[in-house]
């Protein structure tokens, strides 16, 4: 099941994090049509199976979202400010290694 996040939220938890100088890294994921068919949800579950795995030092956010205007790229998802595109369940841990891990200095 999917958790809605609101985008006030989300800015509080910014806030507050940051001002306890933890990294807050934001992985948002299209659940648009497109992206839906594409398999978004199966992305979204190798994301979360990665994260329990792995130490995690900062807090890592995942959201859902609505198309990013990107249908024929899909499953498309946004690393804080970076958009990742043909995305697919069997490519997140690579993504992971290259992005989360790197960002957020694991173990």
């Amino acid at each position: 099941m999917l958790k809605t996040i609101t985008s006030s939220k989300i800015r509080n938890s910014e806030k507050y994090h940051m001002s306890k100088g933890v990294l807050i890294l934001r992985i948002s994921i299209c659940f648009g049509s497109a992206c839906h068919i594409r398999g978004a949800y199966g992305v979204l579950n190798a994301f979360k199976t990665l994260l329990e795995k792995n130490d995690i030092k900062g807090t890592v956010d995942i959201e859902g979202g609505f198309c990013q205007g990107r249908c024929t790229e899909g499953v498309v998802i946004k690393i804080n400010d970076e958009i990742v595109t043909n995305v697919a369940k069997e490519k997140v841990e690579e993504i992971f290694k290259q992005k989360v891990m790197v960002l957020t200095s694991c173990k």
